[in-house]
């Protein structure tokens, strides 16, 4: 539980009007941990193999509803475990995509324990959420916001 106040108090500083807190009734994102042997009986749609996922819901270019489970193996180290809390909870906001071009991303392809944000994440959490940026929009929709 450390790990996600930790996350939740980053993303809401990071992103002022979002507002981040767990609840019993009607989440919007559910955050299950379970052994990832159960994955598939809570999400069909789960990718086995992974100790992280994330699934979301769109409606008219937007997510409305997500779902993240995080494996609680014994096997899998703490470290390991943030690392996911991190990174799934942080995708279900709309960072859905990797890249295998920076190894200190949260958004790293391959495997990694990041545990932190990088300077350029944090700087792109804040770019998702400024009032220009819109559901849909390309990449060069976005480059061109920062070339005015």
């Amino acid at each position: 539980m450390y790990t996600l106040g930790q996350v939740f108090s980053e993303l809401s500083g990071l992103v002022g009007s979002l507002e981040l807190k767990l609840v019993q009734d009607n989440p919007n994102v559910e955050i299950h941990f379970e052994p990832e042997s159960k994955f598939s009986s809570i999400l069909p749609d789960y990718v086995p193999g992974d100790s992280g996922f994330i699934w979301a819901w769109w409606r008219s270019s937007e997510i409305y509803k997500a779902t993240v489970l995080i494996a609680s193996d014994d096997a899998l180290p703490q470290k390991a475990r943030s690392h996911l809390i991190r990174e799934e909870l942080t995708q279900a906001l709309g960072f859905l995509q990797d890249s295998y071009s920076y190894p200190d991303s949260i958004f790293y392809q391959d495997w990694s324990m990041v545990t932190e944000y990088s300077d350029m994440d944090r700087e792109i959490i804040r770019m998702l959420y400024l009032d220009d940026v819109a559901p849909g929009m390309t990449r060069q929709d976005i480059l061109a916001l920062f070339r005015e």
